[in-house]
């Protein structure tokens, strides 16, 4: 119930607090578009592109909206821990260009900037504001599906074209793994509850948006993608259901049911099917050499074991940031995102970023903790555990498409509340006098 004084402020329309204006944000959507997927990247001019959109952001920050400089710093600075652990990484990053210190520096030095930069606009736009989330779910969901709706004719068509596709000069790629396949698995659990949300005739098209994006996973063939996307419906209907423990046994016997099924059954006439088979009957494997053919499924699981034992030997500073040698002498497997990353950095480089990982996790737990029924709080938990699975299993921790998506769907600060109207009207831009009690 909320005071009688509260009803005549809305009534006459009240004062609004100071706000950062639309254009900004539809600016910023542009931005994180062209992080999202190499080919939006491409079409908007690379990396040119991206410091003119910032540059107009900066512009429309200054001369938009209602002290929205002032909005953007207060915002920054609830947050300052996140944004000077991922500043600490950078500088990390910076240290080893500055001293040569591997031969994958200056990417490793580009990506963290690009995600401190990413990181610091999720904060300005979407801080404690559920319209901006969902309008900016619903934004990349539309563009991902309509993305998902071209590609999947071309997947159906060409099979296996997703792995073996060799662009063009001038020609716009549109596939790969981490960068692409990827990070759309990872976002389906937040496109669907935030889908969910939306009146029926909308809702409807946004479920169509996300079938389209799970069509084109499944039929992409990259196993990694495809487990991230299974674990993720899989995830939904963990919190669905009350009786937990059933649910996880199961699973359980389902997962061991596929797997002799995989252990049995000959998949030589389903080349598509057999390719993931194989894949997911190794996912396991732990050999001492590695592998000669490069095509090997057994590859993935001795690659990681390079950058284990690499890590193990240098503890604390790590290898430096090196990536494949021709000589065949490596020192990072190049193929696990997380042990990579332990070997390259050490204890004492990758501490910054684990470190901002680890207060993001924490504050989803406390969300969810706070409002268990929140269909959107379970869905980030599940894009952000699903995401450290992709990033055990493939070089994906800190590349930009992958992490843009999982930034913006789980790791924004909003605070779903289902029945609080203090936070409706902080959403919506309202001002409560000091007198103004809400029961």
């Amino acid at each position: 119930m909320v005071m009688a004084n509260l009803s005549s402020r809305w009534s006459t329309g009240g004062q609004k607090m100071d706000s950062i204006s639309l254009v900004s944000w539809a600016v910023m959507l542009l931005f994180w578009a062209t992080l999202s997927s190499e080919g939006i990247f491409e079409i908007m001019g690379q990396i040119k592109g991206q410091i003119i959109i910032l540059g107009i952001w900066i512009i429309t920050l200054i001369f938009f909206g209602r002290n929205a400089l002032t909005v953007a710093y207060q915002r920054i600075i609830a947050h300052s821990l996140d944004l000077l652990l991922l500043s600490m990484f950078t500088i990390v990053n910076v240290l080893h260009l500055l001293f040569g210190n591997g031969d994958m520096a200056y990417d490793n030095f580009v990506k963290s900037l690009i995600l401190l930069c990413l990181y610091t606009t999720v904060l300005v736009h979407l801080k404690n504001s559920i319209k901006a989330y969902n309008r900016s779910v619903i934004f990349l969901l539309i563009i991902y599906g309509l993305n998902a709706i071209y590609v999947t004719p071309i997947l159906f068509s060409y099979p296996f074209i997703a792995k073996l596709y060799d662009f063009g000069t001038g020609e716009i790629t549109w596939f790969g793994s981490w960068g692409f396949f990827m990070s759309f698995a990872v976002s389906i659990p937040c496109f669907i509850a935030v889908a969910s949300r939306q009146k029926w005739l909308f809702r409807i098209f946004l479920y169509v948006m996300c079938i389209s994006i799970s069509l084109m996973i499944i039929i992409s063939t990259f196993a990694a993608s495809i487990i991230l996307l299974f674990a993720g419906f899989a995830g939904l209907l963990f919190f669905s259901i009350k009786k937990k423990v059933k649910f996880i046994l199961i699973c359980s016997f389902i997962f061991l049911l596929i797997t002799l099924c995989i252990k049995f059954y000959d998949f030589s006439e389903q080349p598509q099917i057999g390719a993931m088979a194989e894949k997911i009957g190794t996912i396991f494997t732990y050999q001492a050499e590695l592998p000669t053919d490069e095509n090997d499924p057994r590859i993935r699981a001795t690659l990681m074991k390079v950058s284990i034992n690499s890590f193990l030997e240098h503890p604390f500073f790590g290898v430096g940031l090196y990536g494949p040698r021709e000589d065949g002498k490596n020192v990072v497997g190049l193929h696990s995102g997380i042990m990579d990353s332990l070997a390259q950095y050490g204890l004492f480089g990758s501490m910054w970023y684990f470190g901002f990982i680890f207060i993001a996790f924490r504050r989803l737990i406390i969300y969810l903790r706070s409002n268990p029924n929140s269909l959107i709080d379970q869905a980030r938990l599940i894009t952000l555990f699903i995401f450290l699975m992709g990033a055990m299993a493939n070089p994906a921790l800190i590349e930009t498409p992958f992490c843009t998506l999982v930034f913006i769907l789980a790791l924004s600060p909003v605070r779903f509340e289902t029945a609080s109207v203090k936070s409706f009207m902080q959403n919506d831009n309202l001002k409560l006098d000091n007198n103004v009690s809400i029961v």
